[in-house]
């Protein structure tokens, strides 16, 4: 499911086909299916199937469809969906990632959670996913630093300090 600006109010979108390189700071939604290259802080952050994220990303919250790549900082809840793939630095409160999404780099927890209405309703698909964890991690036993191995399927399950 795409997303347009007429989904959500106060929503600033990069159209499919478009490449803008910018530092761009707001508290409103950020709706990327075009070409994003710079330093990004927003509150939602949707990049949908053909958006290309490349730059310092710090939001609140992400669903990830496309690509985003060198440094993304989620607050609460970062969802990766099947086609999206995250590079480089990332660091979330919670994340979920569905079968075929691609986590790649360093992780970081941030240990924020989510709280239900802090995550805006992006998709019906964001509510409609069942959390299956499976992703295998190692965790650092005196960091909040995490280092994917190998992620399987959905997973919904914030990996914190020591656990494994």
């Amino acid at each position: 499911m795409s997303l347009n600006s007429h989904d959500l109010p106060n929503t600033i979108s990069v159209a499919k086909g478009v490449r803008l390189a910018a530092s761009l700071t707001t508290q409103d939604h950020v709706i990327i299916d075009g070409t994003f290259e710079g330093d990004l802080t927003c509150s939602h952050l949707y990049v949908g199937p053909s958006g290309v994220v490349t730059g310092t990303v710090t939001v609140k919250s992400a669903e990830i469809l496309g690509r985003v790549s060198n440094q993304l900082s989620v607050e609460t809840l970062l969802v990766l969906r099947s086609s999206g793939r995250v590079e480089g630095r990332f660091s979330y409160g919670e994340f979920e990632v569905e079968k075929g999404g691609v986590l790649s780099g360093s992780v970081e927890t941030s240990g924020t959670r989510s709280e239900p209405s802090a995550i805006p309703s992006t998709s019906k698909a964001l509510a409609a996913v069942e959390p299956t964890p499976r992703a295998k991690a190692k965790a650092s036993p005196h960091a909040r630093t995490l280092t994917l191995t190998k992620v399987q399927g959905a997973t919904s399950q914030a990996l914190r300090k020591g656990k494994r």
